[in-house]
């Protein structure tokens, strides 16, 4: 079983690397993504992270008890009302289940950034873009495995594969 995390700011490639490395992994693998909480359950207006970061929670600890493979996606740069990164409260995951969870931040420039934000169905626009890049640049976590979010998905999924 692993566990993996995947973080960076929109626009990184994230939700693409996940979804090809999701298809590599033998056995099942559950995909999760903040995203669809905010677009598809909640809907675009209603942005309560508390409840989407505490609904990823659940779902983690549910595959994870069930021996599935997840993978969490996502800006993830949220803080508790402690102050603290909500990453932690899913790296504790990770020792409940005894499974080491690899974290990786796919860094790519804030140019490529929005050129992609353009390209997407649901645009966040130039300014959103910018907030949540440098957002995520300043929630950077000790430990984290940082990707070259510029190369191709094959070359990183190998390289994330070769981590485990």
């Amino acid at each position: 079983m692993v566990y993996i995390i995947f973080r960076g700011p929109g626009g990184s490639g994230k939700s693409t690397v996940a979804q090809s490395l999701q298809k590599q992994l033998e056995g099942k693998a559950a995909l999760l993504c903040p995203d669809f909480f905010y677009y598809d359950v909640c809907g675009e207006e209603d942005q309560n992270s508390s409840l989407v970061y505490e609904g990823l929670y659940r779902l983690a600890d549910l595959y994870l008890s069930e021996q599935y493979h997840v993978i969490l996606e996502g800006i993830l740069s949220g803080r508790n009302d402690y102050g603290q990164l909500r990453i932690e409260e899913f790296l504790d995951l990770g020792r409940i289940y005894r499974v080491r969870p690899f974290v990786f931040y796919l860094e790519v420039p804030l140019d490529v950034c929005v050129q992609r934000d353009r390209e997407r169905k649901i645009s966040m626009g130039y300014e959103k873009t910018q907030i949540i890049w440098e957002k995520s640049q300043s929630s950077r976590h000790d430990g984290e495995i940082v990707i070259d979010g510029m190369k191709p998905v094959e070359t990183i999924v190998r390289s994330i594969l070769s981590h485990f």
